[in-house]
């Protein structure tokens, strides 16, 4: 990731301009969900766990948030970034797991 970009079957994820890239489309992202695309797309067909998502979207957190928040966010992202920006990633639900980004191939 030396020029700050992280690709991922058909998108990108441009962290220097906060960016979903794919489909000739950009979207701006921000936040724990770029946080959290960021982290599905390095562990991609990979399972990661909510324990994953907790360490690296909440650092230094004590408890657990409730684990809606997971799947708030994982709608949020299904909804407004991969259902627009690709043809051949999708989010997976692992049930009782976490969730594993996959790719269809091209």
């Amino acid at each position: 990731m030396p020029d700050g970009r992280l690709r991922a079957g058909d998108i990108m994820l441009d962290l220097k301009r906060y960016l979903v890239i794919g489909n000739g489309k950009e979207k701006r992202i921000t936040g724990k969900k770029k946080d959290l695309l960021q982290l599905l797309i390095e562990h991609k067909g990979n399972v990661v766990t909510q324990e994953m998502m907790f360490a690296a979207l909440y650092p230094g957190a004590k408890s657990l948030p409730e684990p809606t928040i997971f799947r708030v966010l994982v709608c949020q992202l299904r909804k407004q970034y991969l259902d627009k920006t690709s043809d051949f990633v999708r989010i997976e639900n692992i049930h009782g797991t976490g969730y594993e980004l996959a790719i269809r191939r091209m």
